[in-house]
């Protein structure tokens, strides 16, 4: 989380358009999660670009 600066509210970054289930994501998965999560990503939404690829970004979105 981010510091507003407007007293103790925090702000939190959602990554609106990732593509989480892409092959050069599927060995380092944890670690990019890790990393987006320590530089204030609090949420990320992953998205498909064909059926299949939106059948793994549901897969994902349920494993999570």
């Amino acid at each position: 989380m981010l510091k507003s600066g407007k007293g103790d509210k925090a702000l939190m970054i959602v990554d609106t358009h990732a593509h989480l289930d892409f092959p050069e994501l599927s060995g380092d998965l944890q670690a990019v999660m890790r990393r987006a999560a320590e530089n204030g990503v609090g949420k990320i939404i992953t998205i498909g670009i064909s059926i299949d690829s939106s059948l793994r970004a549901i897969a994902l979105a349920q494993s999570q």
